[in-house]
């Protein structure tokens, strides 16, 4: 029988050389006193969760078993603070050992709070690498014809060699290097004769560190893992199981423990195959777009993310907000890289108004114009304008974005009906309200550009980056 984490369950914890009993109800976790009467047991590590999150120096797990003495490990991130009874705190991740008996603990090869492999799997990824289209073998058309004219009431299903479907790829996360396995497991379901089921396919993605890793760093992960799957499935609202495992002494990999991870959505996003790109499609530049991720800088990619179903075909000013800020900060990263001709014309003329500057004080004693007047200010920040940026990054992926824009029927895009979006933004900043217009329509041909930049970046060729996109959008 698969192990698993109920909703509800009890057990014991030790903290401090001292034993609490735990009562947990979804990811509350409730701690009680259970040592001798009048024994004080106040340990200065339960508190709130921390204003800031992943604040890893607040963050540490809490051990014990469960009442069928599996070992737990709840993660308890807050700043110190005095226990008392009755605390409660939220644990984002709870983890459960996938054995209780000594059986479990002779093949482990290290501590039981060490892991050597995260696997991802089921939710999501299997939108992005479907299982079935993955490890199925499917008949030739010959052998479909030779099946239906020698029917015989029989079904056959076979899969393919391991190997067939199994990609895999160095990647590195804070600096921890890993091979990341994208392949389909088998529930062999077969086998169970007093049951009807055949068994399922689930797709999953598994990293193996070079290095044992402890609990403290599994948030981690499973934060850069999450993000880089909801940039490929364009939602925020995703799922997946997650769980641990170890090397054995043979070099294979034991799985010793299955996590509850907290991912706040009220619908979670399960799009067919169609609607997503295959990530194996992408998988020679899952390295870099993984970096990226780990990096922050997708984070504005991120942030256009819908996180509940409802949201998907909606546009606020929020939105438009969002992705103005995402082009603008995908110029910057684009500019940094390739100074384009205005970004030099810029520069000539920000030499000119300091050569300009020099001049008049030597000839104007009476003044600094550092000093009392806002010359400086007035220049130092001499940019070009968002509509400007944005349509030259629109010029550099063009091909991409006007298949968008045809595909929908979209609004030609020129310096013009740019500004016209980015006064959006504007008008609602400067005051405070909402002026919609035909401009907006060119939403979703801009979120496709601020794609187009983020693959750019992460080496996708720019011939294949517009049937990226395309499926995409």
């Amino acid at each position: 029988m698969a192990v698993t984490i109920p909703d509800s369950f009890c057990g014991y914890v030790t903290i401090e050389d001292s034993r609490y009993a735990f009562f947990v109800n979804g990811h509350v976790v409730k701690l009680l006193p259970a040592g001798k009467e009048g024994q004080d047991q106040r340990p200065a590590i339960i508190g709130l969760i921390p204003q800031e999150e992943n604040n890893r120096n607040d963050c540490k797990y809490i051990y014990g078993y469960d009442e069928s003495q599996n070992q737990i490990a709840l993660l308890q991130p807050g700043s110190l603070s005095d226990f008392f009874i009755g605390t409660s705190f939220f644990a984002p991740i709870i983890i459960k050992s996938n054995g209780n008996a000594d059986g479990f603990y002779r093949m482990l090869t290290k501590d039981w709070k060490q892991y050597d492999a995260i696997v991802f799997s089921g939710g999501i990824i299997d939108s992005l690498y479907n299982p079935k289209i993955a490890a199925l073998k499917r008949p030739t058309l010959e052998e479909q014809k030779a099946a239906f004219s020698n029917y015989d009431g029989a079904h056959s299903i076979e899969i393919k060699p391991f190997s067939d479907y199994t990609l895999d790829t160095s990647i590195e996360i804070a600096g921890q290097k890993a091979k990341l396995v994208l392949s389909v497991s088998q529930s062999g379901g077969e086998g169970n004769v007093n049951t009807t089921d055949l068994g399922s396919l689930k797709s999953f993605i598994q990293l193996q560190f070079d290095n044992p890793q402890e609990f403290i760093t599994l948030h981690r992960y499973i934060q850069v893992i999450k993000a880089t799957l909801a940039v490929l499935a364009q939602q925020n609202n995703i799922d997946f199981d997650v769980s641990i495992k170890q090397r054995t002494e043979d070099g294979k990999f034991m799985s010793t423990g299955i996590c509850k991870v907290f991912m706040d959505s009220e619908n979670f996003y399960n799009p067919q195959n169609h609607q997503v790109v295959p990530i194996q499609s992408l998988f020679d530049h899952i390295p870099q777009i993984i970096r990226i991720v780990a990096s922050g800088e997708a984070d504005t990619v991120l942030a256009l993310l819908p996180e509940r179903n409802k949201d998907r075909k909606r546009v606020t000013i929020s939105n438009v907000q969002d992705l103005c800020t995402a082009l603008e900060t995908e110029y910057k990263l684009y500019s940094s890289n390739t100074l384009t001709t205005k970004d030099a014309a810029v520069q000539q003329l920000k030499k000119k108004i300091k050569s300009t500057i020099k001049a008049f004080t030597a000839e104007n004693s009476n003044i600094d114009p550092d000093k009392e007047t806002t010359i400086s200010s007035c220049f130092q920040y001499l940019d070009l304008n968002l509509k400007n940026k944005i349509f030259a990054l629109y010029e550099q992926h063009k091909t991409a974005v006007d298949g968008i824009r045809q595909k929908y029927s979209l609004p030609d895009i020129t310096i013009e009906s740019i500004g016209e979006f980015v006064n959006l933004r504007n008008t609602k900043v400067h005051t405070g309200k909402i002026a919609w217009s035909m401009s907006a329509n060119l939403y979703t041909a801009l979120f496709a550009l601020v794609y187009s930049c983020f693959f750019a970046r992460a080496d996708v060729p720019s011939d294949t980056i517009p049937q990226v996109i395309s499926r995409m959008f």
